[in-house]
């Protein structure tokens, strides 16, 4: 006698069916990791954390905006008046990846009636990369000492 047809055939259809999800979703979350972000680099994220924790105690405060693609940066005392820096200096930074730093070459801008006699102090950004930056900012006085910092975020 023959025997009858196994009905159990749907088995091992499920248990490949199981793994072959499980490969497909690793796919997925390897091309979404690849090109979302270039990976760690040890002390980056906290060499931006801690840079600007605990500002220089003068009263004062660096306030940074974009300007298109520039960045504006200008020193104000504690009642919002512009003050006069020596220099800005500054970077863009990805906090992933150390290794795209990019320094900035901030240069006063033309004063305008209600500078004070500080005028904002201006950088050109570099071509960057889609994702998210920080521009770490330093105004220092004549002698070099750090008066304020500052941190912007952008996204690009």
């Amino acid at each position: 006698m023959a025997e009858p047809p196994r009905k159990s055939h749907w088995i091992p259809w499920t248990i490949a069916g199981a793994f072959a999800a499980i490969v497909a979703a690793d796919a997925a979350m390897i091309t979404l990791a690849v090109r979302s972000d270039p990976g760690l680099v040890a002390g980056a994220p906290a060499r931006l954390g801690t840079g600007n924790v605990l500002p220089p105690a003068t009263g004062l405060r660096l306030d940074a905006a974009p300007a298109g693609g520039a960045v504006e940066a200008r020193l104000r005392d504690r009642d919002g008046r512009p003050v006069p820096a020596a220099a800005v200096t500054g970077a863009v930074q990805r906090a992933t990846d150390a290794g795209a730093d990019a320094p900035l070459a901030f240069s006063p801008a033309r004063s305008g009636p209600g500078d004070g006699g500080a005028p904002p102090w201006c950088a050109t950004l570099p071509e960057l990369p889609a994702g998210a930056w920080d521009v770490a900012l330093r105004a220092h006085d004549g002698a070099g000492n750090v008066l304020a910092t500052a941190t912007l975020r952008l996204r690009r």
